[in-house]
């Protein structure tokens, strides 16, 4: 049997887009807001050094910015991660920190030593939550990680990022309003909308 035999068998059976894991590492250390996952919160790397693009005589530049840290804490401070496996439609968010006590510590005697509130509770990381997902739901997710990707407010750190024709190659449909589960007078679909404004149009 041929490679692109099995090539196109493997394809069939994992679907286009394959296992991937992006962090959260917005250039100005904000936290992201996954909206096909009800707003789940990522919060993002922070680093001491961010480096953020802006314009200097028309052009487009890389500029390192300070990024406000306090003091005493960790140079680089890992961002959550989000893994999507798209053939089994799942998702997992997990915090790097949570396995990694010595830097949580770090962290928290850098707050205790710029506040007068201090706390015995010792800092534990952000719980892992998973979940499964219909393909509408799954499909959409993957396109709205990597807008987050191409922005910038992302990377991916491990398998492959896919591109934007795989996605589309995708079992589903894209889902236009994410909280949308039928009990409003509006499109669910993306390509519901044109003809629902066309209806719209009608009866104005």
């Amino acid at each position: 049997m041929s490679d692109e035999v099995l090539t196109k068998e493997k394809r069939m059976k994992v679907g286009p887009v394959s296992p991937f894991t992006i962090e959260a590492d917005d250039s100005s250390n904000s936290d992201l807001y996954i909206q096909v996952l009800g707003g789940l919160r990522m919060s993002s790397t922070i680093k001491q050094v961010k480096e953020i693009f802006d314009k200097e005589d028309g052009e487009q530049v890389t500029r390192s910015t300070s990024a406000n840290m306090i003091d005493g804490l960790p140079r680089d401070i890992p961002g959550q991660r989000l893994r999507v496996n798209p053939a089994e439609c799942t998702w997992e968010c997990s915090d790097p920190l949570r396995n990694d006590q010595e830097t949580l510590d770090k962290i928290q005697r850098a707050i205790n030593a710029q506040t007068s509130r201090r706390t015995n509770s010792r800092l534990r990381g952000i719980p892992t939550s998973s979940g499964k997902l219909g393909v509408d739901e799954m499909k959409t997710l993957i396109r709205e990680l990597l807008c987050f990707v191409d922005s910038g407010s992302a990377r991916v750190v491990k398998g492959i990022k896919p591109e934007p024709e795989d996605v589309n190659e995708m079992p589903g449909r894209y889902l236009l309003n994410w909280s949308n589960q039928g009990q409003f007078n509006q499109p669910r679909y993306e390509d519901e909308l044109e003809a629902w404004k066309r209806q719209l149009n009608r009866m104005a």
